[in-house]
């Protein structure tokens, strides 16, 4: 019987994505305020490939081939990032947005 990691079980397992990196700011105009939000483009690919150096190297061929990001439209944005990464990006811009809002 083969022996299994028990990381494969407990789906600690990461998947590696290539997620375009572009940002750009909105600006809000209230009347009385204006301010601005960083909008981020939400596109993201699954890469079929078991290693981060693998998904480097996909990524930086995409990005030297010039491919276009669907959403946003730019070009050469993309970087490797496994579905942690995202989690963890996430987490610090809602908690940098909270510490915004509470701040005010």
């Amino acid at each position: 019987m083969e022996a299994e990691c028990p990381n494969e079980k407990e789906g600690l397992v990461p998947d590696y994505y290539a997620k375009c990196g572009y940002c750009w700011p909105e600006f809000f105009d209230k009347g009385c305020i204006t301010y601005r939000e960083v909008r981020f483009c939400s596109y993201r690919e699954k890469l079929d490939c078991t290693s981060q150096e693998e998904a480097e190297k996909i990524v930086a061929r995409m990005n030297q081939n010039g491919k276009t990001c669907p959403v946003c439209g730019h070009v050469g944005k993309f970087r490797a990032l496994t579905n942690f990464d995202m989690i963890n990006e996430q987490r610090i811009i809602d908690g940098v947005i909270n510490n915004a809002v509470n701040g005010r």
